[in-house]
């Protein structure tokens, strides 16, 4: 797993392996688990795709801020 973090260099790609991450760990808390546990993953799991959007966010708005200074 930690290959796969020190491979991501682009904020585009970080925020796939986010919201890949974010799926896997819904897909893996199956509905029989203790309702702690469960809401415990769906909290991870919604930080990282927040995180995502934000990581998004902020390079958008920094390539905007590049062009307009241009």
């Amino acid at each position: 797993m930690s290959e796969l973090v020190e491979a991501v260099d682009e904020p585009g790609r970080l925020s796939e392996v986010l919201r890949a991450w974010a799926e896997a760990i819904r897909e893996d808390t199956p509905a029989s688990v203790d309702a702690e546990r469960a809401e415990r993953n769906a909290a991870m799991a919604g930080l990282l795709e927040r995180a995502s959007q934000m990581l998004l966010e902020r390079y958008a708005a920094e390539g905007l801020l590049q062009a307009i200074r241009r």
